[in-house]
């Protein structure tokens, strides 16, 4: 990887603008958009075929690779948990990867460029994604249906300092369902396992650590992984790159912590 590049992360959302980046295969939680923002293309390796495009969705829970080496790219990523995601969680109208007309977000492109310096703020950065997701032909935010049970699991983990500590029988016990069922309805809700939920946020974790200047072997035992290898394996699952990658091909004050605005 080379030249500016900015990362922002948020408790729900990352945005990252890059000069061009190539992921091994992998599979996250998060809805991904990529938005080619120069004049390469970029390549989705998925369901056992090769596609070009120059600006995509990919649903969650997807097996991918991205080839763009040399692809200026707007990277955004949206969280199981937050209510955007519903539009991307839904089977029935998204499915693997699909094409995206990049020419619906030639508005914001002046905006990308300045989240590649690294010259928007946490909040002007938050306000891109809402005007990308609006800029989308069809985009419609549903309104989100919590079951009231899901809610008070999901704010138990928000709450719990270290996430090696939650406990599925305690989640399950504290809105008085068994295990399994509270697994059953997770899913059914979320549109992705618990345990699977859990892991993703335990690497987001790691990242922000990795940022305040925490080392990697460090970083895992906090987020409670086994060691370094364990983590390293997990996070490249994820996002198809090792956790080095922050260290070696992001400069730290390219990487901007936000709160939720």
């Amino acid at each position: 990887m080379h030249g500016q590049e900015h990362l922002y992360l948020y408790d729900g959302r990352i945005i990252y603008a890059c000069p061009g980046m190539e992921t091994e295969a992998h599979r996250h939680v998060a809805a991904e958009i990529l938005i080619a923002t120069g004049e390469a293309s970029f390549i989705v390796r998925h369901s056992g075929r090769e596609e070009e495009f120059q600006a995509a969705m990919i649903s969650p829970n997807t097996d991918h690779e991205l080839l763009a080496g040399d692809t200026e790219l707007m990277v955004f990523m949206i969280d199981p948990d937050s209510q955007e995601f519903q539009f991307f969680a839904d089977d029935s109208r998204n499915q693997g990867v699909r094409a995206l007309d990049r020419d619906d977000f030639r508005p914001l492109f002046d905006r990308f460029r300045a989240a590649r310096a690294g010259s928007l703020s946490c909040r002007d950065s938050y306000q891109l994604l809402n005007d990308l997701l609006m800029s989308m032909a069809n985009f419609e935010l549903p309104p989100r249906q919590w079951d009231e049970r899901i809610a008070r699991v999901l704010e138990m983990i928000k709450n719990t300092a270290d996430l090696s500590e939650v406990s599925i029988y305690k989640l399950a016990e504290a809105i008085g369902v068994s295990d399994n069922r509270l697994m059953h309805l997770f899913k059914d809700h979320m549109g992705l396992p618990l345990r699977r939920y859990l892991l993703w946020l335990r690497v987001r974790r790691v990242a922000m650590m990795i940022k305040d200047g925490v080392n990697i072997t460090e970083a895992a035992h906090a987020a409670g992984f086994s060691d370094a290898a364990h983590l390293s394996r997990t996070f490249k699952e994820m996002f198809g790159v090792p956790p080095t990658f922050f260290l070696n091909s992001i400069e730290m004050d390219s990487i901007q912590l936000c709160d939720s605005v």
